[in-house]
Formats: structure tokens, C-alpha cells, sequence
């Protein structure tokens, strides 16, 4: 019987390529299908995995074949603020599909700015910044002039799927890479933001409805013209430090008043009909007035609220009836349809401008076909159907 080979790998990387991938050595073992004795033995350096284990391990933790043959673990890269912090300074957990789209973003990020030297292409600088002491009002005015978003565009966009493209491709467009994140649970994270620059990027969960994603958009636009890198699910009812709670409740509001200006909001006709004083609203006013502005009605009641024209009682009483984001334990995928044709899929989640560098870069002969198969989690046979879906932007 044919000695299976052993593979040389140096037992720090098998422990980076583990703890990296948010795995116990127990996680580990009963994905790789072994005992933990046996993973720590590799891990010590007592014993060797074979080549079959060892690619095992690559699917497992999700890494390249050649990252375990490194000859040390590279220096980690920062996890990003954790404004999901309980008081008592808990941190909620990092899953495995968690830790895995944050260093996909950070490799991406890299990636892209490799790619955008070898063609000799550059990257718009983000305009200004916003500071936590701005007035949320005039810093939502001034993040919607950094986005370049007129309001007669935006009154276009009244389909929820229209008004998260348009506010997508102007983030985009600023200079900023907008990843979907997919696999984890609304409950555990809404958006993400690693704000380097240049290029920072923004991650969205997609199993955010659009007006949902379109909310955590903005929020963590914020996040990033502030300098922040952040991890956060947004509900404001969350229970966590001061400090952190201050910061979100400042991006939401900075949010809501880029998303829905209140001159703007005040001018509207059935705003104008009330008298300027606090009152209850009714669900299809309430959905008129979303409609005009491609935000959810949640959006539009606490914009009154901001501006006095209803009252923190019977907001807070429609925010138990809608619920928060973080309560969805649905599997349910706003964009299920697009399983049924991968590429559009790809493009969707890695944004335009990061696919359109790697295609170019292809293109240009700067990378190969089985590099961009990789980079894009695609198969090579479809790599040209992600040009014609690019060809046609």
C-alpha cells in the first residue's frame, strides 16, 4: 500500500490557518474528519499531516494551498470595531463565516490596488470628513454632497432594489468598494467598514431586504468618512458601552438626514397639510412618503421624529410592530434569484469596479484565466459572462 505523502508545513502556520478561521482544534478535527489529538499533534510539530489532509485543510479554513507553505504566519491583519459590545465589555462571537468575509474584504482590498497599479488606473479620493462633534443635519447634508447624489435622481429610484444600486454605484463611484457579504445571520452583523485609505471598503449583509442594505449603506458611509473601521448591527436598542452607542446613534442619524433631507421632507404635500406639531401617521402615508425617497417607512417616521412632527411614543410603539433587523432568522435571500446565474451573482456581490480591475487585468494579460477564475469564485467557462454583464453598465 502506497505511503501517503507528508506534507512539510511548519506547525505555526497550521495554527494561524486554524485560529484565523475562528476554529477550536475540536471545530477543526470534526471538519477535517479527525481527533483533536491529532490536529494538536500537527499544531506541535510531533507528527506531519499528509497532502490529502492537508487539502482538506484548505477547504476547511479557507485558504490557498500555497498559504501553507509560508515559511512564518504573516502579521495579522486588525479586526474592525465592535460597536456590537454588550455593556460589560462582551464581545459577541466572530464565526467562522464572519472572520471569513472580513479577510476576504481585506484581501480584496489589496488585491485591487495591485491590480489598479498594474493597469496604471487610480482611484477617486474621498472628499472631507465627518466628525462625531459635526451636527448630524449638516453632516448627512455634507455626506450626500461627498456622494454627489442630487435629489432629483434619487426620486427616481423609487424601487427599493433601484434606490440601493443608485446609492450603491455613488459610494462606489466616491471611491469606495462595496462588498455583500453572504452566510451569516442578519442577527449577528448588518455592515462592516475597514476605512483605510485609499479605497476603503463597505460590506453589506444581503440577507438585508434593499431598503435594509440601503440603510446600512449610508450608516456605514459614515463609519468610514469618520475614520472608523466598524462591525455593527445598527439597531440603537442594542445594549452596549457608552461610547459605542454615542457613535452609532450619530450614523443613523447622519443616515437618515442624507437619505431624507428635512427641508426636503418638510416641503412635501401631505408633511405641509399637518400643522407643525407632533401626531400619529398612517401606514399608507407613511408608504407614500417612503416611496418618494426609496426608504423604508421606518426611515421616514424617524425623520418626523427628528423634525417634531410625531412623537417618541407612538414611534417607538411602530418600531415594535415592524421589529428590528436583528430579529430576522429568516433564511430567506432578497436576491435568491440570481443562484440560478452565478456570474450575475459574482458581480452583485464584489461590486462592478473590483470585477471590472480583475476582468481588465485579464485582459490586459496581466492575469491569467485560472487567477481570475480564483479571485472571482468562478469557474473559467464563465468568466466571459461576467464581461458581457460588465460590457452592458
Amino acid at each position: 500500500m502506497t505511503r501517503s505523502v507528508e506534507a512539510q508545513v511548519e506547525p505555526s502556520i497550521l495554527i494561524w490557518a486554524r485560529t484565523t478561521a475562528g476554529l477550536s482544534v475540536e471545530e477543526a478535527a470534526s471538519s477535517l474528519q479527525t481527533k483533536p489529538e491529532r490536529v494538536q499533534s500537527w499544531e506541535t510539530g510531533e507528527a506531519l499531516p499528509s497532502m490529502s489532509q492537508l487539502r482538506r485543510m484548505t477547504a476547511v479554513y479557507k485558504r490557498m494551498l500555497s498559504d501553507f507553505f509560508l515559511p512564518e504566519p504573516p502579521a495579522l491583519d486588525a479586526l474592525p470595531h465592535d460597536f456590537r459590545r454588550l455593556p460589560d465589555g462582551v464581545a459577541f462571537h466572530y464565526s467562522k463565516a464572519l472572520r471569513y468575509q472580513l479577510r476576504q474584504a481585506q484581501q480584496r482590498r489589496v488585491l485591487a490596488l495591485d491590480l489598479a497599479d498594474d493597469l496604471d488606473a487610480s482611484f477617486p479620493k474621498l472628499r472631507g470628513t465627518i466628525g462625531a462633534s459635526d451636527n448630524p443635519e449638516q453632516a448627512g447634508a455634507k455626506l450626500r454632497e461627498f456622494l454627489d447624489v442630487p435629489l432629483n435622481a434619487q426620486r427616481t429610484w423609487r424601487d427599493p432594489r433601484l434606490a440601493y444600486n443608485g446609492w450603491r454605484t455613488a459610494v462606489e463611484r466616491a471611491g469606495i468598494l462595496v462588498f455583500q457579504a453572504a452566510g451569516i445571520p442578519t442577527r449577528e452583523m448588518l455592515g462592516f467598514s475597514l476605512s483605510e485609505r485609499p479605497l476603503p471598503v463597505i460590506g453589506v449583509n444581503r440577507k438585508l431586504r434593499h431598503n435594509g442594505r440601503t440603510f446600512t449603506l449610508l450608516h456605514e458611509c459614515v463609519h468610514v468618512f469618520m475614520g472608523d473601521s466598524s462591525l455593527c448591527d445598527i439597531d440603537e436598542r442594542a445594549l452596549r458601552p457608552p461610547r459605542e452607542q454615542k457613535v452609532e446613534v450619530f450614523c443613523n442619524a447622519v443616515a437618515g438626514a442624507a437619505l431624507v433631507p428635512m427641508d426636503a421632507l418638510s416641503a412635501e404635500p401631505l408633511v405641509r397639510i399637518h400643522p407643525a406639531k407632533p401626531r400619529d401617521w398612517s401606514g399608507d402615508e407613511l408608504a407614500a412618503l417612503a416611496r418618494g425617497y426609496g426608504v423604508s417607512e421606518e426611515v421616514i417616521l424617524r425623520r418626523l421624529l427628528t423634525g417634531n412632527r410625531t412623537s417618541s411614543d407612538y414611534y417607538q410603539a411602530r418600531r415594535t410592530v415592524w421589529g428590528s433587523p436583528m430579529d430576522d432568522t429568516s433564511t430567506a435571500d432578497p436576491d435568491a434569484d440570481f443562484k440560478r446565474n452565478m456570474p450575475q451573482e459574482v458581480v452583485s456581490d464584489l461590486g462592478r469596479p473590483f470585477t471590472r480591475l480583475v476582468v481588465d487585468s485579464y485582459l490586459n494579460s496581466y492575469t491569467s484565466l485560472s487567477d481570475v477564475s480564483r479571485y472571482l469564485g468562478l469557474r473559467a467557462g464563465q468568466v466571459p459572462k461576467v464581461q458581457e454583464l460588465l460590457v452592458r453598465s
